[in-house]
């Protein structure tokens, strides 16, 4: 689980679960999970599978991921949502 901002930090290869303020990431080959509280602040993404928990009326934050995620080249994402 990555909780909190850590600029310039890299994940490869982990399973996460993203909460709250996610600053400055860059994530490879991982599988991303996402909490209500995420936050994202110019984190990238490269060959990574995202999890977004079902839910009939998602808060923002995960209404903005989704919109970027269906609206981009998902071999490499840079995600920013509030």
């Amino acid at each position: 689980m990555i909780n909190m901002p850590a600029l310039g930090f890299v994940v490869r290869e982990k399973n996460v679960l993203l909460k709250n303020l996610i600053e400055g990431i860059h994530f490879e080959n991982s599988v991303i999970h996402f909490d209500a509280s995420v936050r994202l602040v110019d984190d990238t993404f490269l060959n990574c599978v995202f999890i977004l928990p079902p839910q009939e009326n998602p808060p923002k934050s995960f209404q903005e991921i989704g919109r970027t995620l269906l609206t981009s080249d998902l071999s490499k994402v840079t995600l920013n949502a509030s």
